[in-house]
């Protein structure tokens, strides 16, 4: 995967559309995403990876909220509400082991 170069985004955009730091973080995670779906798709167990996300959104949740106690006031509240939204995700791909799991199971 090539990324494009990066340059820091200034307050004001310019003429230009620069990509920040960040953006290239959002288009790396999109392309891990990706290969993640490409992998499930190939997947016999589905189960097991179906859990294995939802501990990876449970541990992600666990770090959003210890930076959103560490002490960042109003700004933390958006990390608490973006750790409920993992939680949720988890749950969701909790069910989703369990109800593959069940399938199999029949």
């Amino acid at each position: 995967m090539i990324l494009r170069s990066w340059r820091p985004r200034s307050p004001r955009p310019g003429p230009r559309d620069q990509l920040s730091l960040e953006d290239l973080y959002r288009e790396l995670a999109a392309h891990r995403a990706r290969d993640a779906r490409t992998a499930l798709a190939g997947e016999a167990d589905r189960s097991r990876l179906f859990a294995q996300s939802a501990a990876a959104l449970e541990k992600a949740a666990g770090v959003l909220h210890h930076a959103a106690a560490a002490g960042l006031g109003k700004a933390g509240r958006p990390l608490d509400e973006h750790a409920v939204g993992l939680e949720a995700a988890a749950a969701r791909f909790e069910l989703a082991a369990d109800i593959t799991r069940a399938r199999r199971a029949r």
